[in-house]
């Protein structure tokens, strides 16, 4: 619940341990009872604090060799590993579908609408009939490449990423003791990774087929 992101000598330092989770506490407490506002808005009253920032400055000396907080890997960290498998994921949008496909779906709408009342805000039942100009807008998962002899629908993807297993030949001391650390916590960790492919057109391409 805490980061701390410190500019020293040797460029930024960020840790999310330094702190502690008792200067959360603190924050917390010396909140309770404010409130908070935003521009044109109702004050709300402030009920938690969830993560505490502090960006300083500071000197580096040697220190002992006693335990110490970890800090973050820099931003520009490279660590190199191997692809051994994986597949694509997407969240999509698809609003374009085939008559087969969409005939059915639109029926089956139309008996939904037709077969289920409402009640409006004044406790009077109404039927819903002669239904009209339907526009359906799906959002799906979907993963994996398409099985042969597949209908390809044209979609918008909402999210697109590849779920993939690397394998570290060489990992380095940290990311071994954090593995430890989330191991014993029951937590898993997440990695923000850049990848990086040739400036050659066919990259990008070979990128998207992937």
């Amino acid at each position: 619940g805490t980061v701390l992101r410190a500019t020293a000598s040797q460029g930024p330092l960020l840790s999310h341990q330094v702190l502690g989770p008792e200067i959360r506490k603190d924050v917390a407490a010396r909140l309770a009872g404010h409130a908070v506002q935003f521009r044109d808005d109702l004050p709300l009253k402030i009920d938690d604090v969830s993560q505490v920032q502090v960006d300083t400055s500071v000197q580096e000396s040697p220190g002992t060799n006693g335990a110490a907080s970890p800090l973050a890997p820099p931003q520009d960290f490279e660590l190199k590993a191997q692809v051994i498998g994986g597949k694509p994921v997407a969240t999509a949008q698809v609003a374009d579908l085939p008559d087969p496909i969409r005939t059915p779906i639109e029926e089956d709408v139309k008996k939904a609408i037709s077969a289920n009342p409402v009640r409006d805000l004044n406790g009077q039942s109404k039927s819903l009939q002669n239904v009209g100009s339907l526009q359906i807008l799906i959002q799906l998962k979907a993963n994996g490449p398409a099985p042969n002899g597949a209908t390809i629908l044209p979609g918008t993807p909402l999210k697109r990423s590849f779920d993939a297993t690397l394998r570290i030949d060489s990992p380095p001391s940290f990311l071994i003791d954090a593995l430890k650390a989330a191991d014993r916590a029951g937590k898993a960790i997440t990695v923000r990774v850049e990848l990086k492919t040739s400036s050659k057109p066919i990259a990008f391409v070979l990128l998207k087929k992937s």
